[in-house]
């Protein structure tokens, strides 16, 4: 596949909507149209506290109408910081808690295509233990931490979806965490 043009339709400071022209596999040239994001790498941190429960936060998502339940996650907006560095200051602006050991699982700097047939953005997933509360979460990034028990959260979140609004991301999310987090307890 190859992009033949690329027409910019509106910008904002965090994205722009597109038209392409692109030449598929059969050497037939179609259009389609996405969002650019100005950063298009983005990182997830799944945190578990010394307590043993997970991170997540709610926030307000306005096109959806609705606050949501998501794990923190942010953009590699600063130069010079990589998809660990991110992860763990994303973490502590969004919630307050600070991390002893943490490791990016998948995605790597390049990062994993998050929803291609819309958007360029691509994420990694940064997995955490040890996270203990220093401080509030900054006040600008509108978020309220929630905290739940590792050995319960999926159900609990499962429940939770039937009244709000559950990142569909967390699930598969929460899994990579317990299954990191048992192999790192089977190993200490």
């Amino acid at each position: 596949m190859k992009i033949v043009e690329e027409k910019v339709l509106a910008e904002t400071p965090f994205a722009r909507f597109v038209e392409l022209e692109y030449e598929d596999f059969k050497d037939t040239n179609k259009k389609w149209f996405g969002v650019r994001r100005s950063t298009p790498q983005a990182v997830i941190i799944v945190a578990i506290t010394e307590d043993e429960e997970i991170i997540l936060v709610k926030q307000p998502r306005p096109l959806i109408a609705s606050d949501t339940i998501e794990f923190p996650a942010g953009l590699l907006d600063i130069d010079g910081e990589g998809t660990l560095e991110t992860a763990v200051r994303e973490l502590m602006e969004e919630t307050g808690f600070e991390v002893k050991d943490a490791e990016v699982l998948i995605g790597g700097d390049r990062g994993l295509v998050n929803s291609p047939g819309i958007t360029d953005e691509r994420v990694s997933l940064v997995v955490a233990s040890g996270a203990v509360k220093v401080r509030e979460p900054l006040a600008n990034e509108q978020t309220k931490p929630l905290l739940l028990p590792i050995d319960t959260a999926y159900e609990t979140l499962l429940e939770m979806s039937k009244s709000e609004e559950v990142g569909y991301k967390v699930f598969g999310n929460l899994l990579l965490l317990k299954q990191w987090y048992a192999k790192r307890k089977d190993t200490k």
